[in-house]
Parts: C-alpha cells; structure tokens; sequence
C-alpha cells in the first residue's frame, strides 16, 4: 500500500473494477508503475480466501487478458499480478463486497 501513497492520485494509475463470475463477488484492480520498477496489476480482495478461491485463480483468463492489455497500452510494458488481502478490510458475510471495493479505491 506505500507505493500507491507515493504515485500521484490517478497520475499514472487505471482502475477497474471486476466481477468474479466463479464467486459472484466484485474486487477492484489497479494498474500503476512504481518508480524504477515494472508495472503491477494489484487486486483488491474483501474476501479472505482459502486458496481454491484467490482472486488471482477465479478470473477468467478473459479478465487477466484484459488487465494486462491495459497495462500493456498504458505503461509499454505488461505488468506482474498481484493479490491484498492482509492489510486491508475484510468483509464478513457474502454481500458487501461492492461497498468493500469503493472503500479501497478510496484508499489507494
């Protein structure tokens, strides 16, 4: 989460938001590069998963396609994929998780 707070607000970042068809649950991706370093694809997950059900996993590979097409136009250069769980909220029943992913735009 530092490197976000580093990177100017919507500078050189894209957001999405996504849907988990496996889950029918909604995460939101940001695509940004930090400094000196190669372009990342971060999910934001409020479901803690086992991992059977990572977000990384339970894409399709339609929607990962597409993340790194993105990154792909804007940075030049496809980025690595990544996953936050740990420091962030996690939501504790099966339907929040659209609130979750406001939250944590608005975090980053």
């Amino acid at each position: 989460m530092r490197a976000f707070k580093k990177t100017p607000l919507f500078g050189n970042r894209i957001f999405v938001i996504l849907h988990d068809l496996m889950r029918d649950h909604w995460l939101c991706a940001v695509i940004y590069e930090p400094k000196d370093k190669a372009p990342e694809i971060c999910l934001f997950d409020s479901l803690q998963p086992g991992d059977e059900t990572k977000a990384s996993a339970t894409l399709t590979q339609k929607q990962v396609q597409g993340l790194q097409e993105l990154c792909q136009l804007k940075f030049g250069k496809v980025g690595t994929l990544c996953t936050y769980y740990a420091a962030l909220p996690q939501q504790t029943n099966n339907y929040d998780c659209g609130l979750y992913v406001l939250e944590y735009l608005t975090m980053v």
